[in-house]
């Protein structure tokens, strides 16, 4: 039988996992908006990839706020620091599609800023 402490320790866990399962799910929809609106004819795409951004940043400050809460409460359990769980690596795996997608956009936009990097595929 449990006893009342473990039963109490037990409910912090599952609370702070289900924060984290909500934010990444709320991860993926608000990133797959984000991707969406930038299809449509005009949209603001440097503004949308910055919500984007913005949007995995929090995401992934809360998740480090809930593993390190986890961590209080089960000191035991380090892996959730390694930096392939899910709650680590969605978040910045999509910062950095962000990131890649604006350069892109930019470079593409303006070409004369291509010259400042020089012409690295010789093209």
């Amino acid at each position: 039988m449990c006893t009342e402490e473990q039963a109490a320790r037990q409910r912090r866990i599952e609370h702070q996992n289900n924060l984290i399962n909500h934010r990444l799910t709320w991860l993926g929809v608000f990133e797959a908006a984000m991707f969406a609106a930038t299809a449509r004819q005009g949209a603001p795409f440097l503004v949308i990839a910055f919500v984007g951004i913005l949007i995995a940043v929090s995401i992934r400050r809360g998740v480090r706020k809930a593993n390190a809460v986890l961590d209080e409460i089960e000191p035991e359990q380090k892996q959730r620091s390694d930096w392939l769980m899910p709650g680590n690596i969605l978040p910045l795996a999509c910062i950095i599609l962000w990131v890649l997608l604006m350069l892109g956009w930019i470079f593409s936009a303006y070409p004369c800023l291509r010259g400042i990097f020089g012409n690295p595929l010789g093209t």
